[in-house]
């Protein structure tokens, strides 16, 4: 995290790529799909810094945006 900052920096987000992926792929069986889902989640990460915890809590926070995401394709 930058000094001073509460909001973990993109690198720290990425540190969980390969678990959010996973994640995705167990929500999601085709592999074109969990990457769009992955997608949608930095998005919302790097859209809306403010709402993303630090970097402690940034697997929690991720696997929620991942999730809600999810739940929207599965409605619609």
């Amino acid at each position: 995290m930058t000094e001073g900052s509460l909001h973990p920096r993109v690198e720290e987000l990425l540190e969980h790529a390969d678990w959010i992926h996973a994640l995705a792929r167990s929500l999601v069986r085709d592999p074109a799909a969990a990457d769009d889902l992955v997608q949608e989640t930095w998005s919302a990460a790097l859209e809306h810094p403010g709402s993303t915890p630090g970097a402690a809590q940034a697997r929690p926070w991720l696997a929620a945006v991942l999730k809600n995401r999810w739940r929207s394709w599965r409605r619609a």
